[in-house]
């Protein structure tokens, strides 16, 4: 069985906010923007660890309830990519 290429967190943000629907696309996109400019554009998926994204969150997330909010379009996107493999 081959393996299937990586994609690099950039294609993959291409690849999600294209099935998204047209309202929720903007903010979607910025905020995933930001996280993927903090682990690096062309990164591979592959190399993106649990970790980091806890350290993400918590330098990014805040704590009032406005500073979560932005983070829930990364939440949605990294559980998109789960459960898409």
């Amino acid at each position: 069985m081959a393996d299937r290429p990586t994609l690099s967190l950039d294609e993959a943000l291409k690849s999600y906010i294209s099935i998204l629907k047209e309202g929720e696309r903007r903010e979607a996109q910025i905020e995933i923007s930001r996280f993927i400019r903090w682990c690096g554009r062309d990164r591979p998926l592959s190399d993106l660890k649990p970790p980091e994204i806890g350290t993400y969150a918590e330098e990014f997330g805040g704590a009032s309830t406005v500073d979560t909010k932005r983070l829930e379009p990364v939440r949605k996107f990294l559980r998109h990519l789960y459960k898409n493999g």
